[in-house]
């Protein structure tokens, strides 16, 4: 059996990857603004579907104005079509009694209401809630740029101390006023300006991050090239309709010019009719100047619903005109933007490049002279024992960086080549599983599918790892693989907090129904017959 890492994460004959590590580049990382989100221990959870059917709900808003509990989660519409400047928006409102304490529970809302209100794909509106989320961060409490940017219909919801999002979990409830622009265009692509939640400030702030976030602004550009491609495909459609309207207006407008003419020459008949009838007064001329009349009458209406039509249509023919010109400004524009970010995005490519070479040759050099450093668990909640994992310099014992990751179970690490292993809570909702985590950036990089008792030793025994398993409140022991593979589960139910021993007979564990039971190794089987 190997062994556990107790304080310091071993490869060889010194501690990771003594190339890599740059302490003044870990340090920057490290004091880079993130949302801090609850790492303690939850009561009650919530599944990942009750989150998304948070946001599922909250689309009914499109229909009313406003949808959900301002207590808890609230959506606004805010929508003028009488106002050109300035951008509607969809407001959430996250209530004083709302429970939710991490921000990518929040994003899940988010996109779970994208999806549902405006057709995005679950992908595009991952990737558009994750701006949005660094976008009220960034101009959390700016109250005069909102009012710049944005129409009356919106700035008369938004309050100077709750307008965007705070950093900080505790301060979400009660004051959070998450603003997300819209375009004015209703199709699954562009309802959202995903410009606005993409400027300079936005992507400055997600460049900080030691990835720069190259694959979260990848995703970003992805999406405007097919907005782009979208708006050129619309514009082209509605140019082809506009051009037939024209063609149907010019048509109506002859019909029409025909009417008035028969309506004209009816009118000159029924007025020489009429003088006729004055001339020799008789009845049965009489009779035919009025039959005139009523006939010009008709005559001079259908000639006026024919030039109505006519204007109807030629109106329509220029909206559609206009319309086309605005779909192809705005292709036009998602296509210069995606460009300038796909070439931004290059550039930090190359730069980081070119950086890691620099590291490598210096590093080669100063690991002569130095050793790496070293890998530990620091407890950062006693009672539960949830620990986040420290990187420290072995020289001076100080601390490098640590771990966003703070849910680390029962003081329990263990390292594989290309992964640390361990029992974590990786989502801020309870829900616990056997994770890698990248030696590198101290990131979860995998995660089991199975759920993982919160209370649940962690062995390693040659290449299997074992843990017990949480299926609704019942708990088996799991054997794994290396990649977080279940292999085999015992049929007997364990405690959650059973001791997992190795002995040369089987592997013992503590059960509900007879205390103590002796598995095989490799299949869990019970390995003495249940009587």
């Amino acid at each position: 059996m190997k062994n556990v890492l107790p304080m310091c994460a071993v490869l060889g004959a010194g501690c990771l990857f003594a190339l890599e590590v740059d302490r003044r580049e870990l340090e920057r990382a490290n004091a880079t603004v993130e949302f801090e989100n609850f790492a303690g221990t939850h009561t009650d959870v919530d599944s990942a579907a009750a989150i998304r059917r948070i946001g599922e709900g909250l689309a009914s808003a499109l229909r009313g104005g406003v949808a959900g509990d301002r207590a808890r989660y609230a959506l606004i519409h805010a929508v003028d079509p009488h106002t050109t400047n300035g951008f509607d928006a969809d407001i959430l409102i996250i209530g004083a009694q709302a429970r939710v304490d991490h921000i990518d529970n929040i994003r899940a809302i988010v996109a779970a209401y994208l999806s549902a209100a405006y057709g995005y794909r679950l992908q595009d509106a991952r990737t558009i809630a994750t701006f949005a989320t660094v976008y009220n961060a960034v101009y959390r409490a700016d109250l005069p740029t909102f009012k710049a940017r944005y129409k009356g219909v919106v700035t008369a919801h938004l309050s100077p101390e709750h307008v965007g999002i705070a950093r900080r979990f505790d301060q979400w409830p009660g004051k959070t006023q998450l603003v997300i622009p819209l375009s004015g265009h209703s199709d699954a692509l562009s309802a959202v300006d995903t410009g606005a939640i993409s400027d300079k400030r936005v992507v400055e702030r997600l460049r900080e991050d030691p990835d720069k976030n190259i694959d979260l602004r990848k995703d970003m550009i992805d999406l405007k090239e097919r907005e782009a491609q979208e708006g050129t495909r619309r514009a082209q459609q509605l140019a082809q309709q506009s051009q037939q309207a024209q063609e149907r207006a010019a048509e109506l407008s002859t019909q029409a010019q025909r009417a008035q003419a028969h309506a004209d020459k009816t009118r000159r008949e029924a007025q020489q009719a009429q003088q006729a009838a004055q001339n020799s007064p008789d009845p049965a001329r009489t009779q035919e100047a009025e039959e005139k009349e009523r006939v010009a009458e008709r005559a001079q209406q259908e000639a006026q619903q024919a030039a109505h039509t006519a204007q109807k249509a030629a109106e329509q023919a220029e909206s559609l005109a206009r319309e086309a010109r605005s779909q192809e400004q705005r292709a036009q524009q998602k296509s210069a933007e995606a460009q300038r970010e796909r070439l931004e995005v290059a550039g930090d490519m190359q730069r980081m490049m070119n950086a890691g070479r620099a590291k490598a040759t210096h590093g080669a050099q100063e690991a002569r002279e130095s050793v790496a450093p070293c890998y530990g668990l620091k407890v950062v909640d006693a009672q539960h024992l949830l620990s986040e994992i420290v990187l420290v310099d072995p020289k001076t014992e100080a601390p490098l960086r640590s771990s966003s990751l703070r849910t680390v179970r029962n003081r329990l690490l263990y390292s594989e080549p290309h992964a640390l292993v361990a029992i974590a809570d990786t989502t801020g909702n309870g829900t616990v599983r056997l994770v890698h985590i990248d030696p590198k950036t101290l990131e979860v990089t995998k995660e089991s599918t199975q759920r993982i008792a919160a209370q649940s030793f962690l062995l390693r025994e040659e290449e299997h790892y074992y843990a017990v398993i949480d299926e609704n409140g019942s708990h088996f022991l799991g054997r794994f693989t290396k990649n977080l593979e279940l292999t085999a589960r015992s049929a007997a139910q364990v405690t959650p907090y059973t001791a997992v021993t190795v002995t040369p007979r089987g592997i013992m564990v503590q059960t509900k129904e007879k205390g103590m039971a002796l598995l095989h190794t490799r299949t869990l089987a019970d390995a003495v017959p249940r009587t």
